[in-house]
């Protein structure tokens, strides 16, 4: 027995009965059928994809908000409302203003208040209720992101149904549709709604799965209406059995009797083999059960999932359900191995002890290398930030390829880690510390169970992690599984992690921190152009301000509090490897710890990540394999992120069904030989930082192509191997031209091969100057891109729109990404004209692609299709690739937006 199990196997034996700290384990069984496969109209959990499709919406009450007598029914406090044709356009004049109105609501008659609000929005809006004679308060409360996605004519649904203080009667509704003054908004009407099933709804509900999210653990489900039995005839052989999920939905209010019954197909009566009642203080999670099939061996049978409730159970406030039901059957030979991929998010390479740091930081986890470990030396992400680089390390494509550089969703046509070996037969896992890794952001695409902590404070996100992970892994040991296990633990907001912060720190920074200095990333100018550096600010003892400028103490224990972190987390990845080895299945995983982006600790004053410093994009890599190979190697080649996958399948034997720009690292391992190129990419689009190549470990560069011309085409050159803090930009020397050409040229043909999604170019080959401007969401100051600085055509100032300005004989080509909606606009005219007077051109001088206008992207949808407005002068536009133009935006609640808030993404 190891030296991992020893210490561990007591404390196991007590916490999990049924397994044994030995080498005896219960026979390994495989999924045979799945009940519940995952398809691709079932990735998006959103409640309200669900509602559209299986309810009709109807009106119970409406409050129409057309005019002053509309208006005169509600109490407006703080705010003024002016009719106009489309609604009551309100402006706020206090911290507070909100809209009052006395209504005689049944809660139980009502699931959702829709609010119509057709304009803009700026920031979140609110809901209270409150019974007749009752004060309204925080426990009756919904909020409404400003970000959250309208119905058609702009009706913002807030589900009050499943809210456990709605009910009785409701007396009184108060709304804030926006929360500071001076901000305006416009208000049509507040609507009751109740969701009536519809037949079609139901039946068609019935015969897909879903994803079903039950306390924060989302799993592909069946819906279970009571009364409507799910039916699956099933062949069963020798020792087979059916495993499965079921729960109810927060919302659900009354008893429901989970059944499952079987009968052979020329038998009528039915056996019953599982009868469970769960109440509604039982809503909001999963229970398992695993049933035998034995006396049905050899028989063709009918399987019936049933639910059973009270007369008239209103499906609006939530529906029972069945999750992932399986039927297990007892493996083969079966020569795979487990999968364990872990990532530590925001951990830098270089604070690890096992990759040379002064500190021990992680004991664990260098035990783990040398033992079993292969070592890479010199990994590089091809994001710096967390959705990215993810959806990289998931998918083995180049960040600027899969698109997702922005707020945006991964889309479910991609074929991802989980969903290769979940085809496989793999039993899949994950358990995340949410953020970007929520499902929303469509990580949980081939996922069986996908838990993510909800919460907004992640003291103990690590600990309540593990601990999920332990029960799913204790729960599937003896089943072949794909498990994902990802972190915050390490990432911003640094804490000091005791006993490690004390055994690390030095006595001055620990004198520092207890006197509460506090520290926070600088709040963002949004009129940059570039995201600036994040900063850390401080606020000492005495005083009440956060002030710039950390000194060089309070930097040092920036570090102590980081490496403090890395120490706490190493502890926990011993426990998940001696809880492998009591388990029995260390020796058969293959084991890939990773880290998604690295973090500037106060070098060159800035903090955070989102750069392409060395200290942001070289990150961990550390993988095992249950035969041994390179046990204990330490490889200096350079590798990437999107190499992972590939290695993985590689070693596996699974092929992927779509290309990769990843390579295996099995035989750079086995032999010395191949591995990826000698170039690594790493791109930072949404701060407009553009672009950086590492080149076989001895050269960096930094291109910006970001298209506006005050910082498009800045470069940088370093020499890693006599610079590798990157503090001599050599592009500034006089002998650097022609490095700095032949990259530049290497860069142009890495972002024509790679990017998908939207082109235009301009063109200008008429003697008068050619100027416009771009509106929509053409003109985000983050999402154009170019990569020729010759034209210096294009400018963005804060407040005003997108322009561009052309003189004869130039063009350029301007890269879309993520487009964040189809309101897109782009206007030239010809003359010797201000910008301020383009809209003044005659007619006949001027030159549309469209202004204002819904675009139809299906006009673009081949690759190479351009619209030319003139044969001389004017735009074309295209689309490369075949991922959709348009960006997916996923559900944006208050729970995501608060804990990206809080890990400092979101201000």
């Amino acid at each position: 027995m190891s030296r991992f199990a020893l210490k561990f196997c007591l404390a196991l034996t007590l916490a999990l009965s049924a397994v044994a700290c030995g080498p005896e384990q219960a026979p390994p069984v495989k999924v045979v059928q799945r009940l519940a496969s995952e398809s691709p109209g079932s990735q998006d959990p959103a409640d309200l994809l669900r509602k559209a499709e299986i309810f009709e919406a109807q009106v119970v009450a409406s409050w129409a908000l057309q005019t002053e007598d509309d208006l005169g029914t509600w109490t407006l406090h703080e705010v003024a409302g002016e009719p106009t044709p489309n609604g009551i356009y309100l402006t706020s004049s206090g911290d507070e203003p909100h809209l009052v109105r006395d209504v005689e609501l049944e809660a139980d008659a009502i699931h959702a208040i829709e609010v119509v609000m057709p304009g803009p929005r700026q920031g979140d809006a609110e809901l209270y209720w409150a019974a007749a004679g009752d004060d309204f308060s925080d426990e009756r409360k919904i909020i409404l992101p400003r970000d959250a996605m309208p119905r058609n004519g702009g009706g913002y649904l807030i589900d009050v149904g499943s809210h456990p203080e709605w009910k009785g009667a409701i007396g009184h509704l108060r709304l804030d549709p926006t929360q500071a003054a001076n901000k305006s908004v416009m208000l049509a009407s507040v609507n009751a709604i109740r969701w009536v099933p519809l037949a079609e709804g139901l039946a068609g509900a019935l015969a897909r799965p879903w994803k079903i999210d039950l306390g924060s653990d989302l799993r592909n489900a069946l819906l279970a209406p009571p009364g409507l039995a799910i039916t699956r005839p099933l062949s069963v052989d020798d020792q087979q059995q059916l495993s499965f999920a079921f729960g109810l939905e927060e919302g659900v209010r009354d008893d429901v009797t989970f059944v499952v019954e079987a009968n052979s197909v020329n038998a009528t009566e039915k056996s019953e083999l599982f009868r469970r009642t769960m109440k509604p203080k039982d809503a909001g999670r999963w229970l398992t059960a695993t049933l035998d099939l034995q006396n049905f061996a050899g028989q063709e049978i009918e399987l019936h999932l049933e639910t059973r409730s009270v007369e008239g159970f209103d499906l609006g406030r939530g529906f029972p359900v069945w999750g992932n039901p399986e039927i297990l059957g007892p493996s083969t030979t079966d020569p795979l191995p487990n999968v364990l991929v872990i990532s530590l998010d925001t951990l830098r390479a270089d604070h690890l002890s096992a990759y040379g740091y002064a500190r021990e930081t992680s004991p664990n986890i260098d035990a783990w290398a040398r033992e079993s470990g292969v070592l890479f030396q010199n990994t590089v992400v091809q994001a710096s930030w967390t959705l990215p680089s993810h959806v990289s390390i998931f998918t083995g494509l180049e960040t600027m390829r899969h698109g997702v550089n922005h707020f945006g969703s991964t889309p479910a046509s991609f074929e991802t880690m989980a969903e290769l070996l979940n085809g496989a037969g793999y039993t899949t896992g994950a358990v995340t510390g949410g953020g970007y890794l929520r499902p929303q952001f469509g990580f949980a695409q081939g996922f069986d169970s996908f838990r993510y902590w909800p919460q907004i404070l992640a003291k103990q996100e690590l600990e309540e992690g593990m601990d999920h992970a332990l029960d799913w892994l204790t729960e599937n040991h003896n089943r072949r599984f794909f498990f994902f296990f990802h972190t915050y633990e390490i990432h911003f907001p640094h804490r000091r992690r005791e006993p490690y912060f004390t055994q690390l720190a030095s006595a001055g920074e620990i004198a520092m921190a207890l006197t509460r200095v506090k520290m926070r990333p600088r709040e963002a100018d949004p009129s940059n152009i570039t995201r600036p550096a994040d900063e850390l600010v401080v606020k000492r003892p005495g005083s009440g301000e956060w002030e710039n400028d950390l000194t060089e103490a309070e930097k040092a224990l920036v570090v102590s509090m980081y490496d403090s972190a890395i120490a706490y987390t190493d502890q926990y990845m011993a426990r998940l490897f001696e809880h492998l080895e009591a388990l029995g299945v260390l020796e058969n995983t293959i084991i890939i710890l990773t880290s998604d982006h690295g973090e500037a600790l106060g070098e060159e004053d800035i903090a955070g990540h989102n750069y392409l410093e060395e200290h942001n994009v070289l990150v961990p890599l550390i993988i095992s394999f249950p035969d041994g190979t390179g046990a204990g190697e330490v490889i200096e080649k350079q590798v990437r992120s999107v190499d992972i996958l590939p290695t993985l399948a590689d070693y596996l034997g699974v092929k992927p069904s779509k290309a990769m720009d990843g390579v295996s690292l099995l035989p750079l391992v086995r032999d010395g030989e191949g591995g990826p190129p000698p170039e690594a990419w790493t791109y930072a689009p949404s701060a407009n930082y553009g672009l950086a190549l590492r080149y076989q470990n001895r050269w960096k560069y930094h291109f910006n192509n970001t298209a506006w011309s005050s910082i498009l085409g800045e470069e940088k050159l370093y020499n890693l191997t006599r610079d590798p803090e990157e503090r001599k930009n050599l592009a500034t020397a006089m002998d650097a031209g022609k490095d700095l050409a032949a990259m530049h040229q290497r860069t142009r043909d890495f972002v024509d091969e790679v990017h998908e999604g939207l082109r235009l170019e301009i063109v200008n080959n008429r003697r008068q100057n050619f100027a416009g401007m771009l509106t929509g969401a053409w003109a985000d100051h983050s999402r154009v891109k170019a990569t020729d600085a010759s034209c210096g055509c294009v400018h963005w100032e804060p407040g005003r729109l997108a322009e561009f300005s052309l003189a004869r004989g130039q063009r350029i080509t301007l890269y879309f990404e993520n487009l964040a909606g189809a309101e897109l606009g782009i206007f030239g005219g010809l003359g010797s004209v201000t910008f301020e007077e383009v809209f003044n051109v005659p007619e006949e001088e001027r030159l549309f692609l469209f202004a204002n206008g819904q675009w139809n992207w299906q006009e673009v949808a081949e690759e190479g299709s351009a619209v030319i407005t003139d044969r001389q002068t004017g735009f074309r536009l295209w689309k490369t690739g075949q991922r959709d133009a348009e960006a997916a935006l996923p559900e944006q609640d208050p729970e995501t937006i608060q804990q990206l808030r809080a890990l400092g993404y979101v201000q």
